[in-house]
């Protein structure tokens, strides 16, 4: 049998078609091994895979977090580690910490008891989390959050710890930027307002929150967040050898509930603003 490159005209047709048939070009090339092109191929090769698709995930650059509740953020396990601490009690029939005295025979066990008590610890993780949420028993809006109740006790004291703590999470997670929730004000300008009562020319009102003490509310805000990134920036270590990573920029937003009563979400809007004025703090109106 003859080979077919043994005819002129076959050789002939090979040149031809050599000479016509584009070459990939340097651009193709580059497109079919982009950064883009590599990692969807990645992602596709492990979607069903969830510890390697998860480790994707989290190493993926991401951008901001916005509006995050501070508290919210926080895992379950750290309250109760913090309320262990501060020598708080636990209101078994409610699963809510509480303050001393404890009272066992009343339901107020104290908190460490957590620790040695497996079904009390278990409660308290579902009561402080959406973890063993059941439908049947309340909707997710209202456990969720009820959640804030429950574990609020444990948060006085800790802004700095919640703050290290989601930073180095997030840091972990590659998330460049988060917005934090929270009320330096410990409340203080709410019950100002709720105290001196409504008044519908706002011009006044504001001037009577001023004379009532708004602006000394507005300056122990002020010293309590000064104090609050020192301790966030002693126990990140920074400046030393030890710096905990979580190089995440963040910036803080004071909150006020929004179905609160109007004498009682005036005032804090009204020093928020003289905050903003001074201060780098986000103000949502």
């Amino acid at each position: 049998m003859l080979s077919l490159f043994n005819t002129g005209k076959v050789q002939t047709l090979v040149i031809v078609a050599l000479l016509v048939t584009p070459l990939p070009t340097h651009a193709q090339n580059k497109s079919q091994t982009s950064p883009e092109k590599k990692t969807a191929r990645y992602m596709e090769s492990v979607r069903n895979q969830p510890s390697l698709l998860e480790e994707f995930l989290r190493r993926m650059p991401k951008g901001g977090d916005l509006h995050n509740h501070l508290s919210g953020a926080v895992y379950a396990e750290s309250f109760i580690r913090w309320a262990v601490q501060d020598g708080l009690c636990v209101d078994t029939s409610t699963a809510t910490f509480v303050s001393p005295p404890c009272d066992p025979a009343k339901d107020r066990q104290p908190a460490n008891s957590a620790y040695r008590d497996a079904g009390l610890y278990s409660s308290l993780l579902d009561a402080f989390s959406m973890r063993g949420w059941m439908p049947a028993r309340e909707s997710g809006h209202d456990h969720f959050f009820a959640t804030f109740g429950k574990f609020g006790a444990a948060t006085n004291g800790h802004t700095a710890d919640m703050i290290v703590e989601v930073r180095s999470r997030y840091a972990n997670e590659n998330i460049q930027y988060v917005e934090l929730m929270f009320n330096p004000d410990g409340g203080q300008a709410a019950r100002l307002g709720a105290s001196l009562g409504w008044n519908d020319d706002l011009g006044q009102l504001r001037q009577k929150l001023l004379d009532g003490g708004l602006l000394p509310i507005v300056a122990d805000a002020r010293q309590g967040l000064d104090k609050i990134e020192a301790a966030e920036q002693q126990q990140m270590h920074c400046g030393t050898p030890r710096l905990i990573p979580a190089a995440v920029s963040r910036r803080a937003i004071s909150t006020k509930w929004r179905e609160d009563c109007r004498k009682r979400w005036f005032s804090p809007r009204s020093w928020r603003v003289l905050r903003w004025h001074r201060e780098t703090l986000v103000s949502l109106a």
